[in-house]
């Protein structure tokens, strides 16, 4: 990781002065090109490289490129953008036994903020290992307001000894992939989700009796971890302060959201609505006046093990 992000850096400082227009296709694939070259030069076996155009939104409804990864390898994938798609998350799908696509693992590190590159709109980097030979598809999702549509490239590196079969060159798609999982963990697996903030806000009835919010939401900065086990009976949720347990009562979900009826390890009653499409969990809940509260943990990762 360390290596990829020097290897930006310098070709970020290096032809980021030189270069007239930052957004054009030709400064996409010099950064490509010289990522590549560098990334071999340090042994890594390079397996597939792209460039293109891609439109991103907050709704899934995004443009994605495909590629077929095998089984014992271990993949690191790196993402860039142009200036102009400035924020994104990576999501991986991974075909499943019913030719659908399932959620398989997702980052937003925001590692152009890290770097503090100007050349280029954000980068994210994620090490996959797929157990079984099948279609992986990389989607951008957009984490700031609107549609954004710009420039991007893909370098999928292998760890050296790996196996590559196929020839594949990637391609583009404008479906988005949706999964039709019934249950929100894989079998016999835990379900992890990390957040580092949430938000906040109180909720009143409106003039038709339905809820709405009650002020506007605040911001913490908060890192944690919540893991839901296979069974789908528990979620465990860890702050740097303590470790909470909630017991699930009872579930149900309209293929979007999954609603769980939850009661805390010291008798306090919650509803947890998990979005995994949307990366959150919204938290109902009544504080110690009685007054209902919505509290939204935004996960920064989510991933199965």
């Amino acid at each position: 990781m360390k290596k990829l992000a020097t290897i930006f850096l310098i070709l970020a400082l290096a032809y980021g002065s030189h270069a007239q227009d930052l957004n054009s296709a030709s400064y996409m694939n010099t950064i490509l090109q010289g990522a590549v070259q560098k990334m071999e030069s340090n042994n890594g076996n390079v397996v597939h490289a792209e460039t293109g155009i891609v439109t991103i939104n907050s709704s899934l409804n995004g443009d994605y490129t495909t590629r077929e990864l095998y089984a014992g390898n271990t993949y690191t994938i790196t993402v860039f953008t142009d200036t102009r798609v400035p924020n994104f998350k990576l999501l991986i799908w991974k075909k499943n036994a019913a030719n659908d696509w399932e959620r398989f693992d997702s980052v937003d590190e925001n590692n152009h903020t890290k770097l503090g590159l100007e050349a280029i709109g954000d980068k994210e980097v994620i090490r996959i290992k797929p157990l079984e030979n099948k279609d992986y598809a990389i989607q951008l999702f957009s984490q700031s307001s609107g549609n954004k549509t710009g420039r991007y490239g893909v370098i999928i590196v292998a760890d050296k000894n790996a196996t590559q079969t196929g020839t594949g060159t990637g391609n583009g798609g404008t479906t988005t992939p949706t999964t039709t999982t019934p249950s929100t963990s894989s079998a016999n697996k835990k379900t992890f989700m990390s957040c580092d903030y949430y938000s906040f806000t109180y909720l009143k009835k409106d003039n038709n009796d339905k809820w709405a919010l009650d002020g506007d939401w605040e911001r913490t900065d908060e890192s944690s971890l919540f893991m839901l086990n296979p069974a789908e009976t528990m979620f465990e949720h860890t702050t740097p302060a303590m470790k909470s347990t909630y017991y699930v009562q009872s579930k149900s979900n309209d293929g979007k959201v999954f609603s769980f009826e939850v009661k805390s390890d010291v008798g306090n009653s919650y509803t947890f609505d998990l979005n995994l499409k949307e990366d959150k969990l919204d938290i109902f809940g009544k504080d110690a006046k009685g007054r209902w509260f919505v509290k939204r943990l935004h996960f920064k990762r989510v991933w199965t093990e």
